[in-house]
Parts: structure tokens; sequence; C-alpha cells
């Protein structure tokens, strides 16, 4: 914030660089957090739609079967960069109607 006094020059500066800002730093919190549970959705996925036999008969087996038959980024965080596409605005918006309303 004190970068934007410094640029602002007056008194409003730190109201201006919250409401610009605050979006920013949530986005980025909402774009680590889909980094992190990404991997655990896809296998929540795999276990809702794999028909048949316990192909995965655990959470650590479906993620130890799917790194060696599809790789780390192919296999766990395929479709990644079209749920930033749909997070990040997201999260921005909600999260700074959130505060404003609260």
């Amino acid at each position: 914030m004190m970068i934007c006094r410094v640029i602002m020059g007056s008194s409003n500066a730190a109201w201006v660089c919250s409401v610009l800002y605050s979006p920013l730093r949530r986005s980025s919190a909402g774009l680590f957090a889909l980094t992190f549970i990404y991997p655990f959705d896809v296998i929540r996925r795999r276990f809702q739609t794999h028909k048949g036999g316990a192909k995965y008969p655990s959470v650590w087996a479906a993620f130890s079967t799917i790194i060696k038959e599809e790789g780390i980024t192919t296999g766990l965080y395929r479709g990644l960069s079209l749920n930033y596409i749909k997070t990040l605005p997201n999260v921005a918006i909600y999260m700074s109607l959130y505060d404003l309303i609260k």
C-alpha cells in the first residue's frame, strides 16, 4: 500500500490501492488453492466415472497409477488452464463483493 501512496500522493491512495489490489490478491489465492486441490478433483472424477471393477482401490493408489501411466502434467493437471480462466475472475468478484457486503 505504501507504493500506492507514493504514486497517488493523496490521502485516498490507501483506499484506491485496496480496491485495486484486493481482487488481485484474492485471485492469486484462488489460483494457489486451485493448483493444490486440482489433482484431488481429478481423482474424485475418476472414481465417479470409472465403470466396472476397482481400478483404483484407494486415493493413493489412484495417484500412483495416474502418475505412472499418464504423468504428472498430463494426468493430474490436464484441463487446469481452463479452470484458471473460470476461477480467477470468479474468486476476485465473489470475495470482493463479500468484503463489500459484510
